[in-house]
């Protein structure tokens, strides 16, 4: 005889393990402070390279006015402004991103903690009922 109970609770941690099955592995093979720096450095590699890109294609655009106006004083404080504006972007994108991924390794460990909530919860009714079908057999009542 089919338990509705127990089909709809394991329907139910299938459906949930299907929507959050790849964010819960996550943060369970991490420590926070390695997730939040593994993309602390994925980010910095990535900035560094849209940043280098992106004067590269500056330059290149800008290069007649550079090299025919402008002296090497000037160039120098051009490529001081620069740098400043990279270590500034480069600030407040890594303090962003230390917030997100701190917040998101929060939620994928709550997420965590409900999916063994409910595996508890449908382990338990097994136990029940599995208990209650040696009382039977043993002639007690349920």
């Amino acid at each position: 005889m089919l338990n509705e109970e127990k089909i709809r609770l394991m329907t139910e941690l299938a459906i949930f393990e299907k929507h959050h099955g790849a964010q819960m592995k996550t943060a369970a093979t991490y420590f926070k402070s390695d997730y939040v720096s593994r993309s602390l450095i994925r980010g910095f590699l990535g900035y560094t390279v849209c940043s280098a890109v992106a004067a590269c294609v500056w330059s290149l655009f800008n290069v007649d006015t550079i090299l025919s106006s402008i002296g090497m004083e000037q160039i120098e404080g051009l490529a001081m402004r620069g740098g400043a504006l990279y270590l500034g972007g480069l600030a407040v994108y890594e303090a962003l991103i230390a917030m997100v991924y701190g917040r998101r390794y929060d939620y994928e460990g709550k997420m965590n903690r409900i999916y063994i909530i409910k595996l508890k919860h449908l382990d338990k009714r097994y136990e029940f009922h599995s208990r209650s079908r040696e009382l039977a057999r043993e002639g007690r009542r349920v």
